[in-house]
This record gives structure tokens, C-alpha cells and sequence, in this order.
């Protein structure tokens, strides 16, 4: 596993696969993910996917409070969102894979929130991680440009799926 997150921007009928009132497994979550790879090409081309690689972390860590934490505000909602509720765990417990799912509604509130977001602010944002994380020893110049180049990415992502009605699903790999 490699730790990369993408965003897919998806109509309501595919939301409604994990979206339905039952209970869901770990193995309804992954067969979810893999119909979204199994789309990968199909949704790029139309614009409807944006990875963000490994820098959904820095970026969640700067948008937030230098933590990989949950939370209800937009920008908790824009990486890892709310609740745990389509986290995948191993039998051990381990992690191994993060899924949020954003209704339309919430998509727009991302998009909002995160619109007017520039570099100066990202980069206070960036520069408060918490140095005490496992993030903090990969943290440069660098690593900013990174995040800053992924993130100015995943605004117009996110004002296009905001302008569609499109729910969208993020997922990363543990």
C-alpha cells in the first residue's frame, strides 16, 4: 500500500452504492473503491478525479489544526471528514483504507471554504503541524511547494464537482 489519496467526483447514483441506509461492510467499502479504480480513466478524462498522491496529508494538516483528525468543519470535510464511518480496518485493526463520502451539500460547503485559500495562508497553516507528528520530519520547502501545487489543484476540483451536484469520495490507501 502506498498512502496515495484521490478525490472522485461521482453522480448520486454511484454515492448511493455506499450511501443506503444499511449497515456496510469492509468488503462493500473496497468493492466500492474498486469499481472507482475500475472508472479511474473514464472519470480523469471527464475531469472527475484528482490525486492528491501523498500530499492529502500536508494538505488536511494545514487546512485544519496541524493534526490528522477528524472533524465537522468544511475543511475536516475536505480530506478526511467526520466519522470513520467507511474506514476500512485489517482483522489486527490496522487501517487499510480511509474513505469519505461528501454529499452535494457538503461538497459545496468544501468548495466555499476552501476557495479563497492562497499560499500566505496555506503556508501558516502548513508551518503549524504539530511537530510532535510523524508528519513534521518530512516537512520542507519543498514538501510545501507540494502540497501548495496539489492543493490549488483540489480547489478547482472541488468548485467543479460543487457546480455539478456531484457528491465526492476520497480515498487513500494505508
Amino acid at each position: 500500500m502506498s498512502c496515495l489519496g484521490t478525490h472522485f467526483a461521482v453522480t448520486a447514483e454511484v454515492a448511493a452504492w455506499l450511501n443506503g441506509y444499511r449497515p456496510h461492510t469492509g468488503a462493500d467499502v473496497i468493492e466500492f473503491i474498486e469499481y472507482l479504480e475500475g472508472q479511474y480513466a473514464a472519470l480523469r478524462a471527464e475531469g472527475w478525479v484528482q490525486p492528491t498522491e501523498h500530499a492529502w496529508d500536508g494538505i488536511h494538516r494545514s487546512l485544519t489544526d496541524g493534526k490528522l483528525g477528524l472533524g465537522s468543519t468544511p475543511r475536516h470535510l475536505c480530506i478526511l471528514g467526520a466519522t470513520e464511518r467507511f474506514w476500512v480496518r485489517r482483522e489486527d485493526g490496522q487501517l487499510e483504507y480511509i474513505v469519505n463520502v461528501l454529499e452535494p451539500g457538503e461538497v459545496r460547503r468544501v468548495a466555499d471554504a476552501i476557495r479563497g485559500i492562497d499560499r500566505a495562508e496555506l503556508l501558516r497553516g502548513y508551518e503549524g503541524i504539530d511537530p510532535e507528528s510523524f508528519y513534521a520530519l518530512n516537512m520542507s520547502e519543498d514538501d510545501f511547494e507540494y502540497t501548495w501545487d496539489n492543493f490549488r489543484s483540489l480547489q478547482a476540483f472541488f468548485e467543479r464537482a460543487a457546480d455539478a451536484g456531484r457528491w465526492v469520495v476520497f480515498r487513500v490507501d494505508q
